[in-house]
């Protein structure tokens, strides 16, 4: 099927001063070296960079051959069949007398199913080329598709007649225009058909997909409602409703035909996988698994590209049901046949490690919802870039985000029924959305969402974690909670945060002078080897603190730095009952509450250091010199319970909060593997 580049071979098969070429305009890049440039990255195997080049061509320089042959070999690299068709068609209509295009056209109708237009193209080709190099395997594609002509018409109930094929091929016409996501083109085309054969019904459920697919969502029901009261049993009608009714937030409607579906034994195209897409939509692995497995017990399932869809879907239900291996070897299978995308997406993701994989998913985020969606949520996402360009504060600017996906979601209510769904199963695209949606709108079912894929095994676990966080800020989750971590469940407390550092203004100038003058030389009589020379030094630091609390008597952090300075000379007594008195009187003053827990550790005493030191866990707000002073004795704690896996937990987040902390980076040394630590110190040394 591929097509003849110019660039490999001497002769050229189009050039561009022929009709339909167009000349360089101000600001365009050379078409000539462009295409060249594109050519060299097809050679090279580059294939997304040659279409990069090859899109902004063919939009500087529409219908201009050369860029059309170039784009219908790119196509053919990449096996993506509906491009190369509408490719070849728009070569074909600059010149309808270019053999190469009209065969490749035949060929790409005959491998994605269209054994009607892939007739009449051959016999194009075996009419208006009789003497060509492939004639022989044309005839024979002719012959063999003749065979089959009674059988596709009378699926269609027409006669053998020239009205007959002519019906038969714009039925086939309609779902090519599908699949290419031309769907005005099939609604215009199928509506046109059924004014002249108004009892076609699969021409009517082809006619909702488009409507359906254009966001016209009354009509695509209409459509399909109008199959089932002919055919009450009509496979593919009662797969496209249930689709339409779950996806537009009618779960209740769509599971109440699932039944009926399933029971259904009327004559259709693909009913195998038909029926399994619909539970694939409802998220009935089991019952998908079902299916798949009668189908391969039927033996009318062949392992080839008609039947991809079929066995990704088998293996997304195989992979949600807990077999990844079985399924991975089923993708792996299909990609080799035919590099069915969605299954080469799947297999990668499953190839991760297993805290950053998104997990199985059926359908891409375009099979959930209507391009005209799609295009008005990228409008709004780049809306959303533009705010954060701003420089507006933060607060500003989420409020303004919030405004703008407010308006988007009023206009598409129906999306909302979709944030959780994409959440536990959409592919990696819908769940960012859904996510970014949810985290920034924050309306009641976007936050029991966000709770429900936090303590789900499904999606990367950074951002289950990112959006547990979400959910304990708004108060409906403890912080210390379940979570799937690295493929198990692991309790874990969450680092659900506001950290800040903003320099407290407790004393007046005297006192913030005394204060200094004490914790300067509190440090010197530490520091001092002689303690009996350090005496002096202490009194006169009790003294200035003493004095400064006569200033201010309520001031903790005064009561404290006294506590710690009689606790430095060992009068363990007068420092606890100080402590004590912190904790009593000031129970949201850091210092205090943990000097007291730390003593309980020293001492051997857990429970009431826990006591003190996990309702902390549930604080919202702490500054980074807080954090670290509860961090250090938390640490402390957890070692003391002989919880060293929860405590390189714990080091981990304190990491990623504040990595330059002096009493983080000493337990980073005592907890990590002395092996992992050189490591990590001979990277660091060859910076």
């Amino acid at each position: 099927m591929a097509t003849r580049s110019k660039s490999k071979s001497k002769k050229k098969v189009w050039s561009t001063s022929k009709k339909g070429a167009k000349t360089s305009g101000f600001g365009k890049k050379s078409l000539k070296s462009e295409l060249q440039r594109a050519i060299g990255f097809l050679h090279r195997g580059k294939l997304e960079k040659s279409y990069e080049v090859l899109a902004e061509l063919d939009q500087n320089y529409p219908d201009t051959p050369d860029i059309l042959v170039e784009l219908a070999n790119y196509y053919a690299n990449v096996n993506n069949l509906y491009a190369y068709q509408t490719t070849c068609e728009r070569l074909i209509a600059l010149d309808p007398h270019q053999s190469l295009f009209t065969l490749g056209l035949a060929n790409s109708y005959l491998a994605t199913g269209s054994p009607m237009l892939a007739l009449k193209t051959f016999r194009q080709v075996a009419e208006k080329w009789p003497n060509h190099q492939d004639i022989a395997q044309v005839q024979n594609a002719i012959q063999e598709l003749e065979e089959s002509v009674d059988e596709c018409l009378a699926d269609l109930k027409v006669d053998n007649t020239a009205e007959g094929l002519a019906i038969a091929e714009d039925n086939e016409q309609i779902q090519c225009y599908l699949n290419r996501g031309n769907f005005n083109q099939a609604k215009d085309l199928g509506l046109e058909l059924l004014e002249r054969v108004p009892q076609l019904l699969s021409v009517r459920n082809n006619v909702s997909m488009a409507y359906f697919y254009q966001g016209e969502f009354e009509d695509a029901i209409a459509q399909t409602q109008q199959v089932l009261d002919k055919d009450g049993d009509n496979i593919h009608a009662l797969s496209n409703l249930i689709r339409y009714h779950y996806v537009l937030g009618a779960e209740d409607d769509a599971k109440a035909l699932a039944p009926q579906l399933l029971a259904s034994e009327a004559d259709a195209h693909d009913p195998w996988i038909k029926k399994m897409e619909a539970l694939s939509y409802l998220g009935d692995y089991q019952q998908v698994l079902d299916l798949y497995d009668l189908a391969l017990e039927s033996g009318e399932i062949e392992e080839d590209s008609h039947h991809d869809f079929f066995f990704h879907l088998g293996a997304v239900a195989i992979a949600r049901t807990g077999d990844l291996g079985t399924a991975r070897k089923i993708w792996k299978s299909v990609s080799k046949r035919s590099n069915f995308p969605i299954a080469a997406a799947n297999l990668a993701d499953s190839n991760q490690a297993i805290a950053q994989r998104h997990g199985a998913w059926a359908f891409e985020m375009n099979q959930w919802v209507s391009p005209i969606v799609i295009q008005a949520l990228n409008q709004t996402l780049q809306q959303i870039i533009d705010i954060e360009k701003r420089g507006q504060n933060e607060d500003e600017r989420n409020g303004e985000i919030q405004v703008r996906l407010n308006a988007f979601l009023d206009q598409y209510p129906h999306f909302n029924r979709l944030i959780p769904v994409w959440l536990k199963r959409g592919d990696p695209k819908a769940r960012a959305f859904a996510d970014l949606i949810a985290r920034k709108v924050r309306r009641p079912e976007h936050l029991e969402a966000l709770k429900a894929f936090a303590l789900d095994k499904w999606g990367p676990d950074e951002m289950r974690y990112r959006a547990a966080i979400e959910v304990v800020r708004a108060k409906l989750m403890s912080k210390k909670v379940t979570l799937w971590i690295q493929g198990k469940q692991s309790e874990i407390i969450l680092m659900a945060y506001e950290f800040h550092s903003e320099v407290p203004k407790f004393h007046s100038p005297e006192v913030e002078e005394l204060l200094a003058y004490s914790l300067n030389h509190l440090k010197e009589a530490r520091d001092m080897d002689d303690q009996e020379a350090a005496t002096p030094i202490y009194e006169d630091v009790e003294a200035t603190l003493k004095k400064a609390m006569e200033m201010e008597p309520d001031a903790p952090d005064l009561l404290y730095n006294l506590g710690a300075c009689y606790y430095s000379q060992q009068r363990d007594k007068e420092a606890i009952a100080i402590f004590d008195q912190l904790v009593q009187e000031s129970p949201e003053y850091v210092h205090g509450r943990v000097a007291r827990a730390k003593v309980y550790i020293d001492n051997n005493d857990l429970d009431a250091a826990q006591d003190l030191l996990l309702p902390m866990l549930e604080w919202d707000r702490f500054h980074f010199d807080d954090f670290a002073e509860f961090s250090d004795a938390y640490l402390g704690y957890l070692m003391a319970r002989d919880q060293k896996e929860g405590a390189r937990g714990w080091l981990d987040m304190w990491r990623q909060v504040d990595p330059e902390n002096s009493k983080m980076i000493s337990w980073f040394v005592r907890l990590t593997d002395p092996k992992e630590l050189m490591r990590l110190l001979e990277k660091h040394g060859k910076r």
